[in-house]
């Protein structure tokens, strides 16, 4: 068995990844080795124990690949350097460790509006095959309405969901980093879940022996009808009724502004954004979410105008015994001196004044 190999099955076993995540790293180590075996024309192609800093800057310098895909790069094999070092032990030192990450702008993420979601579950309804209509209409309103990631969805089996009074309740899930969450299911997934489990009990019936029973989302119809969804059919579930819907998403990609469809991440977005918008509390919010940091969370929470007056209504509370204040006894604060101001927060302040809000 080969390095390679042998490191995607360490990060399965041992430290939890999902699939993609140990695809995405053992594509860019294997595109990374391809190009030290081409590239270097003076010597010998090096050995991974000579690798130094000097050839991954010089790969990067030939890439020369935007900031999030640079981050992405030096991140894997910042982790393929530390299992060489700690499990192979057949180097001393990390050379990717001596790489700075390039910072990414900060970015607002996009969510979709109540109405433009409903859009896009209506599109489902009216534009999909009817084989697979009720499977696509309550696929998307299970994704928004529980804010699992779609890896997450595809992997939900049967054997995970806890019903109360015949309805389904919440659902056991392993997310990122092997960690298990249970997420109580607001009513869109709810009624989304539970009309979908009463027609897969009667597509159980009809599907052949090697149908996967356990999964919840499954192929309906078709070649591969009984066949458990991927989290990649799943995306293209999202992406095709965003587009029947004419829902549009502006992103900024190599530096221009581009409008795509929603992807079930939108999705995410939309629930994580929607929860804090109404009152959520953010522990609970992030605990459901399973966003084991604040800051990974504060993304989610778009900074909108009604966030910021909640946010400066609790101000005096927190420089002061005065208590609370009503927005409008504040005098006028700039968005500039609001964002100076929340920026020199530490994190445990963050979170204690955005619970309060």
């Amino acid at each position: 068995m080969d390095t390679l190999q042998l490191f995607a099955d360490y990060l399965r076993i041992e430290e939890g990844h999902a699939e993609r995540t140990i695809n995405a790293y053992v594509k860019d180590v294997k595109r990374f080795r391809n190009w030290l075996d081409t590239e270097i024309k003076d010597n010998l192609p090096p050995l991974w124990t000579e690798v130094d800093a000097r050839h991954i800057r010089a790969y990067l310098s030939h890439l020369q690949p935007g900031k999030a895909y640079t981050r992405r790069i030096i991140s894997s094999l910042v982790v393929w350097f530390d299992y060489l070092v700690g499990v192979e032990k057949i180097r001393q030192t990390n050379p990717a460790r001596e790489i700075k990450k390039p910072k990414l702008p900060k970015r607002n993420p996009s969510a979709l509006t109540v109405e433009d979601t409903r859009r896009i579950i209506r599109a489902a309804e009216e534009h999909s095959r009817p084989s697979e209509r009720l499977r696509n209409y309550s696929l998307i309103g299970f994704v928004v309405g529980s804010g699992l990631r779609r890896a997450e969805t595809s992997n939900l089996a049967f054997r995970d969901i806890t019903f109360q009074n015949a309805l389904p309740y919440s659902v056991r899930v392993i997310g990122k980093g092997n960690k298990e969450r249970e997420v109580v299911l607001a009513a869109t997934a709810q009624t989304a879940l539970y009309q979908w489990l009463n027609f897969r009990q009667r597509l159980l019936l009809e599907l052949p022996p090697s149908a996967e029973r356990d999964a919840v989302w499954i192929i309906p119809a078709g070649p591969h009808k009984g066949k458990r969804m991927s989290p990649g059919a799943i995306y293209r579930v999202v992406r095709t009724y965003s587009e029947k819907a004419g829902i549009e998403i502006e992103r900024v990609f190599k530096g221009e502004k581009i409008k795509v469809s929603a992807r079930p991440h939108i999705l995410r977005h939309t629930w994580f954004t929607e929860g804090a918008r109404n009152g959520a509390n953010l522990r609970t919010l992030a605990d459901q979410g399973g966003q084991s940091s604040l800051e990974n969370l504060l993304t989610y929470v778009r900074v909108v105008n009604k966030d910021r007056e909640a946010m400066a209504s609790v101000m005096p509370d927190f420089y002061g015994e005065q208590g609370p204040k009503s927005v409008e006894s504040i005098p006028e604060v700039s968005s500039g001196q609001l964002d100076k101001l929340w920026s020199s927060l530490s994190k445990e302040e963050k979170l204690k004044l955005l619970s309060k809000s």
